[in-house]
């Protein structure tokens, strides 16, 4: 909301007429806008290695990083009209503040659709791989309708928080404004809480997987990464009051600048846990385990992981191999699969959690379940050429 300064209010921009946050404005902005970018190509790049289809969580991140871009691209415009520094700078004082007041609303309008598509993305992420019961996607489905709610309400309070709306860029309108200090304190906090409940909720999952101590903190430190994006919207509900109608193309700057760290930022960690294909293609030591990892995996997660015809043929191999040693008798009629336990898993959720590479021979989310016979190579060899396999 734009409010004619007094005459002091000027006298004090005049005393620190030098200062500018313009360089860290254009800084922020710009490392966040290219890192955000590269993080979604690699995560379609690893889909494309492992020709696996795209799934909703791939399109709701793209959305968060269209809306993300918008955001952007908005503060840049907003330095155009003196975003940075005092108001008092510009030329043209009316013109300067009417074009950031807009270019500020338009900000908060797109922030809240850029939150909720990256938080959207990584909760469906979560339905997929960490699917252990109906409770589990029920409260996934109530945060989801938990952030559209508060995202939505927020950015229709950021449009009416005036009335008429041209009043929050022009101070000589007669308006009528609504307080918007407790309801951004609320809304802030929705913000914080809910990462910080993404944030942990796979964790005790990922702590009960059947694995070496030493690859599940690995596996959860790669989530644990989005701990810095709550550290940002944090920091971001902290300062987000500094914003003065005095001076606010100034003194907004340090909210603009974290919104733009939480919301990249918030991409890459969302694309994170799906570079698995990556990591094994680079990381001499990870292909030299490979081999090592791939009994125990359907045709269909072998190419998630990145993993070759060779690779392919020598775990079909090794999983006849052990049902030989093992006398296993396998029934054509009885269908069979790895040795996953009883995980309640879809074939789509397991090849997911091989992506992240959490899947092994002992892995079993459900404590006590006694793991079921693994498949022939004749199997394998089914799932590599594209048939289904009941589970």
């Amino acid at each position: 909301m734009a409010t004619v300064p007094t005459t002091a209010e000027l006298q004090d921009q005049r005393d620190h007429i030098n200062e500018t946050l313009v360089p860290s404005l254009v800084a922020s902005n710009t490392v966040c806008l290219i890192l955000a970018h590269i993080a979604v190509a690699l995560r379609f790049l690893c889909r494309r290695m492992t020709r696996v289809k795209y799934e909703y969580d791939d399109w709701l991140i793209v959305a968060g990083l269209v809306f993300t871009t918008a955001v952007i691209i908005c503060q840049f415009v907003g330095i155009h009209y003196g975003a940075g520094r005092h108001t008092i700078v510009t030329t043209d004082m009316t013109t300067s503040v009417k074009g950031f007041a807009q270019t500020l609303l338009a900000v908060e309008v797109i922030y809240q659709a850029a939150t909720f598509s990256i938080k959207a993305s990584i909760l469906y992420l979560y339905h997929r791989v960490f699917f252990v019961s109906h409770r589990f996607t029920k409260l996934l489905w109530a945060l989801v309708i938990f952030i559209l709610i508060y995202s939505g309400v927020q950015g229709m309070g950021a449009l009416i928080q005036c009335v008429p709306i041209s009043a929050n860029w022009d101070p000589t309108i007669k308006r009528h404004c609504l307080p918007i200090d407790a309801p951004v304190t609320v809304f802030a906090v929705c913000n914080v809480l809910t990462d910080l409940i993404i944030l942990i909720l796979p964790m005790p999952l990922l702590w009960g997987l059947q694995q070496p101590l030493e690859r599940k903190i690995k596996i959860m430190g790669i989530f644990m990464l989005g701990g810095f994006v709550c550290f940002a919207s944090i920091y971001r509900a902290v300062i987000i009051h500094n914003l003065t109608p005095i001076d606010p193309s100034y003194t907004d700057i340090q909210s603009q600048v974290w919104t733009a760290i939480e919301m990249g930022m918030g991409v890459v960690s969302v694309c994170l846990p799906t570079y698995r294909p990556i990591f094994s293609r680079m990381v001499p030591k990870v292909n030299n385990k490979l081999s090592s990892w791939n009994s125990g995996l359907s045709g269909r997660t072998l190419q998630e992981w990145g993993g070759g015809p060779d690779q392919i043929k020598s775990g079909a191999s090794e999983i006849e191999l052990q049902r030989r040693n093992s006398n296993t008798t396998l029934h054509p009629e009885e269908p069979t699969r790895p040795e996953l336990g009883h995980t309640g898993m879809k074939p789509s959720q397991s090849a997911a959690f091989a992506h992240l590479g959490v899947l092994g021979n002992n892995m079993d989310l459900e404590e006590g379940r006694k793991a079921e016979p693994m498949p022939t190579a004749e199997k394998v060899g089914a799932l590599v050429r594209g048939e289904r396999w009941g589970w």
